[in-house]
């Protein structure tokens, strides 16, 4: 196998995926020293600082690879074209002289290669050995998820936000759907503060805010597709009004890592149980509509758990959360994209992938592809 000095790869990483990695992989394996330019532009769905920081991540003890941002507005196209080729080849030749090799999964990179008078070294062009691109990921990220980089998924995960005033069974509710759906969930962090709502002050909602922040940020790095969360930044400044009449000023940081992608309300009409922390059960019906005034305020649209029922309530949740998302993820993966033969096993088993790759491989050639939830 020949050596070179100074490998190449280029691309938008997006999403950073499994297919890249393999690519990068076989450059390093041909190449003293890779460079990975992750190119991008601000009109681009996926923020370009975001991409970059998951390949810089993923390859930080790598001494011999350099990733690097390109931010010039390099033409680009869905097919590969001589004029497009040389344009890039312009801007690359320039900013990496020293590079003798390109490596790509695509025709335009004997192009690129011809006019930087370097070689080209291709990979996988057919997609046969890991069927995965960032647009079939783009456009059904659930489905697709465990194609995703480590690194990469959090960005995928959808949050469920669990809200209601006190006594309508958030915890629990939270609880049981992040197990019902094999995933991780993050608790109310004023339990973990305060001892009863009536003893809370201004600075312990700051307080609260800031500690439910680092949570969601920790565990959604673990989240299995859904991260169930119990309670949010909304929750926290309808206390704030409803205790103090004052604002709650919290960072921008803060409100974006709470925003969700689905809102289940619990309603107040179930029984109330005073475990020692919570407020009057004249007061709850209050507290209820302050939150959903707060919510209001906040542009959050919401759906409405009902009944006396605790396992009818659990039920409405798993139906509206299917409904919701059965667009972006389907029962079975697609046999006509995701098949991969023994023999691409066995090359992906023998270049000594990640134990998380070898199992995916695996239960596709199974046809073990499926999840009994959503």
């Amino acid at each position: 196998m020949k050596k070179y000095n100074n490998g190449l790869i280029i691309g938008k990483f997006m999403p950073f995926h499994l297919g890249h990695e393999e690519l990068i992989t076989f450059g390093l394996e041909r190449s003293h020293h890779l460079t990975i330019g992750v190119c991008s532009i601000s009109s681009e769905p996926i923020p370009g600082e975001v991409r970059y920081k998951r390949v810089k991540d993923t390859y930080k003890e790598y001494s011999n690879i350099s990733v690097i941002h390109i931010t010039e507005d390099l033409p680009s196209s869905s097919e590969s074209s001589r004029e497009i080729s040389l344009l890039r080849s312009t801007y690359l030749k320039k900013e990496f002289p020293t590079v003798d090799v390109i490596f790509t999964s695509e025709p335009y990179g004997d192009y690129v290669a011809e006019y930087m008078n370097i070689d080209h070294v291709c990979f996988d062009l057919s997609r046969n050995i890991i069927p995965i691109s960032g647009t079939m990921i783009r456009n059904n990220p659930l489905h697709y998820r465990n194609y995703l980089n480590q690194y990469a998924k959090s960005y995928f995960t959808k949050k469920i936000i669990i809200v209601g005033s006190e006594s309508t069974g958030k915890s629990t509710m939270t609880q049981l759907l992040a197990n019902y759906y094999d995933t991780t969930y993050v608790p109310e962090m004023a339990r973990l503060i305060i001892s009863h709502t009536n003893t809370v002050t201004y600075n312990d909602l700051y307080h609260i805010a800031h500690l439910h922040y680092k949570e969601i940020k920790k565990r959604e790095k673990t989240a299995n597709k859904f991260l169930f969360i119990d309670s949010d930044i909304s929750i926290t400044e309808s206390y704030s009004q409803f205790l103090f009449k004052k604002k709650l000023i919290v960072g921008e940081n803060i409100r974006k890592t709470n925003i969700g992608d689905l809102y289940l309300f619990l309603n107040t009409d179930c029984p109330y149980t005073q475990d020692g922390t919570r407020i009057e059960e004249n007061r709850r019906k209050n507290l209820e509509e302050s939150h959903k005034r707060q919510l209001r305020e906040n542009n959050i649209d919401y759906h409405v758990i009902t009944g006396s029922d605790w396992n009818q309530r659990f039920e409405q949740c798993i139906t509206i959360i299917n409904n919701h998302f059965i667009s972006l993820y389907n029962t079975h993966h697609d046999g006509n994209n995701l098949t991969l033969s023994e023999h691409q096993y066995h090359y992906l088993h023998d270049r000594r992938l990640s134990d998380e790759l070898y199992r995916i491989c695996r239960n596709i050639i199974q046809h073990t592809m499926c999840v009994s939830r959503i």
